[in-house]
């Protein structure tokens, strides 16, 4: 089993967490699956439904009482959206100790993080396909007036197609939504919780997300033109020795060029580049804000299906004056009945009159035919 975090299989922690969490009532906990210190995370089975799934608890101080309802507003909302590519929220509410809990699927693939760490970056193709369906998951998330603010490798899943299912990779699952954090900013402008915690994963966080400024969906943006770039070139556009150096790179510093993407030419990677540079700009207002658009630019620089131009050729009429395939199929078919139904009335028609005018028809006989003198004799 993957765990939606770093795995942590500790049996006397997941004792503690079933005996400590405080919401055990319905959810018996099997194991955890990350700890830190702003949230924990377990295998857990719902005993009402009877199904695997995801608790995650979240310190009080990210989500304090003032911005629960915001927090309970944005699940429900989240929810209520049916897409591939979001994770399904089942439950949220609050322990015994106050702390909000949200309660999701449990996804039983790896993170993106882990493949990375294997792969080191991903097929170019690949990489901009998994972006494109996140953008296109993100359409409803934000046309609900939510905003994820924590979009990074570890909290995308990529999970099996299933049978019949795309025949281009996994499907990229998005988890943990829901996050309204309390914002002081520091000497610098940078972000913390109340208990000192960054507000958000510093090697994706946008700049106004840093200093506390006004978000919406370009945040998402900017953190999925991080992940994108990641997934290209195999790190993140920053990295520093410190999250405080690291945070600041977000607010000066520009992202460094691509490296050289095995198997493509040089137009597409400028293409890549340049919708990069939009998507990683230090001002909100010069991003991208709908995701649409932005799904539909990148998914231009996707090869078409490779069968596709067979089918269109299939499906090419034939220049032949009436031949069926020039034809939709229930067209040709109808076509076809009106041709035999045609020939067929023919046909009656020319057996009706060749009866009708042959000299030896049964009209012609009745009519022709001498009486004979017995029969004469008998009517008398």
């Amino acid at each position: 089993m993957q765990s939606h975090l770093d795995k942590n299989d500790n049996e006397s922690e997941a004792h503690n967490a079933s005996t400590n969490s405080g919401i055990t009532e319905r959810f018996e906990i099997a194991k955890v699956l990350a700890s830190g210190k702003t949230s924990m995370a377990y295998k857990a089975v719902d005993k009402i439904l009877g199904q695997e799934v995801t608790v995650k608890t979240i310190a009080p101080d990210l989500v304090n009482k003032d911005r629960l309802p915001d927090f309970h507003r944005d699940l429900k909302a989240v929810s209520a959206i049916d897409h591939d590519c979001i994770a399904r929220v089942l439950d949220y509410g609050q322990t015994r100790s106050s702390k909000p809990y949200m309660v999701l699927e449990y996804i039983d693939a790896p993170s993106l993080k882990e493949k990375l760490k294997k792969a080191g970056s991903l097929d170019p193709d690949l990489a901009v396909r998994i972006t494109v369906q996140l953008l296109e998951a993100l359409i409803p998330v934000h046309g609900a007036g939510i905003i994820h603010r924590d979009i990074k490798p570890s909290n995308i899943f990529l999970a099996s197609p299933g049978e019949g299912g795309q025949e281009h990779g996994p499907i990229p699952v998005l988890i943990d939504f829901g996050f309204s954090h309390i914002r002081q900013p520091n000497e610098r402008g940078i972000v913390r919780s109340t208990a000192g915690n960054f507000a958000g994963s510093p090697a994706y966080m946008a700049p106004e997300q840093i200093v506390g400024g006004e978000e919406g969906p370009y945040t998402d943006v900017y953190a999925l033109g991080c992940v994108l770039f990641e997934m290209l070139s195999g790190s993140p556009p920053f990295s520093a020795p410190s999250d405080e150096e690291l945070l600041a790179m977000h607010l000066e510093t520009l992202p460094p060029p691509l490296p050289a993407l095995k198997g493509k030419p040089d137009n597409w990677a400028e293409q890549i580049e340049a919708i990069l540079k939009l998507m990683l700009e230090k001002e909100g207002a010069a991003r991208p804000g709908d995701v649409a658009e932005l799904a539909s630019a990148l998914a231009a620089l996707l090869p078409q299906k490779k069968n596709a131009g067979k089918e269109k050729k299939q499906k090419k009429p034939k220049n032949i004056p009436g031949h069926a395939d020039a034809l939709p199929r229930a067209e040709s078919f109808s076509l076809v009945k009106l041709i035999f139904t045609t020939i067929l009335f023919s046909l009656i028609f020319l057996v009706v009159t060749t009866v009708l005018n042959h000299p030896h028809s049964h009209k012609r006989q009745a009519s022709d035919k001498p009486v004979s003198s017995e029969s004469s004799s008998s009517r008398q």
